[in-house]
Parts: structure tokens; sequence; C-alpha cells
């Protein structure tokens, strides 16, 4: 228990000294960080770990804090996210005489994409999972599109 004990205390230490690029990341984090440190004030760890309550809130807070760190890592730099569309858009997107099954659609992220049909998507194995994957791009990049079935185009 004593290990359990210390790893919680440099876990502590550790989530203490976070700092998220995304604002809204950061602002829930000092949130939890002031609710953890209010669990904390005035006791030591020994207190906490044998206040069962109490420990229970320090490690609801620890794992919140530990998933925001998690979300932090996931997240891509735009130009990350902007290579990843190209190699995407130039692997999946055909014309219609390809007899595409699928087509993203809605309102892009740029002005030269304006909004409708944007790609169609070229019939391969994956096409769908491919397709929702540049559709998230592109709603990640200021777009608002979604993956929709060609059924309705012919």
């Amino acid at each position: 228990m004593t290990e359990s004990k210390n790893n919680l205390e440099q876990l502590f230490q550790w989530v203490s000294e976070n700092k998220f690029k995304d604002a809204d990341r950061q602002a829930q984090y000092k949130q939890l960080l002031k609710e953890l440190n209010a669990i904390v004030v005035g006791k030591d760890f020994d207190e906490i770990w044998e206040d069962v309550k109490a420990l229970a809130e320090f490690q609801q807070k620890l794992e919140a804090i530990m998933n925001l760190v998690d979300e932090e890592k996931e997240d891509k730099t735009k130009e990350q996210l902007e290579a990843e569309y190209d190699e995407l858009v130039a692997e999946i997107s055909c014309g219609i005489d390809e007899s595409p099954e699928w087509c993203v659609s809605g309102k892009g992220h740029s002005d030269t994409l304006g909004s409708g049909v944007l790609f169609w998507i070229r019939p391969v194995v994956d096409d769908l999972i491919k397709a929702e994957r540049l559709a998230d791009i592109i709603n990640k990049l200021g777009g608002k599109v979604t993956v929709e079935n060609i059924d309705w185009f012919s």
C-alpha cells in the first residue's frame, strides 16, 4: 500500500505541473486542479489515504486531469491535419464517373471548397472509414461536413 500511496503523491505532483495548448482544456484543468487542491489542503497524503471519501474524490480529479492530458496528446496541430487532409484527398477523392458510394458534403473549411458535395469518395476497401476521417479533419479545420451515401444522388 505504501508504494500505491507514493505513486499517488508522485501523480499529484505531475498533474500539478501541466500546461495545455487548448484554452478550454486549460480552463478545465485549472478548475480540476483547484478542486484537487481543496481536497489536499490541510491534510497530508496519509490522511487522504485513510479517508475513503477524500481518496475517491482525489482519484476522480486525478483521472479527469489525466484524461485531459491524453486528449492533448491526441490533438494534432493544424499543419499536421492539413497534411493528412492533402494525403487523404489525393488518395480517396474521385470523379462521379468512378461510381462512388459515398461523398463528403457540407461547408468546407476554406473558401475555395465552398459548400455542397466537396468530394466523391473512390470505391475502395475502407472507403467509408476514410471518408469519415476526411470529414473529421475538415470539421476540425473549421468546416461543417458529413459523409453521405449517394443513393440520394441517383
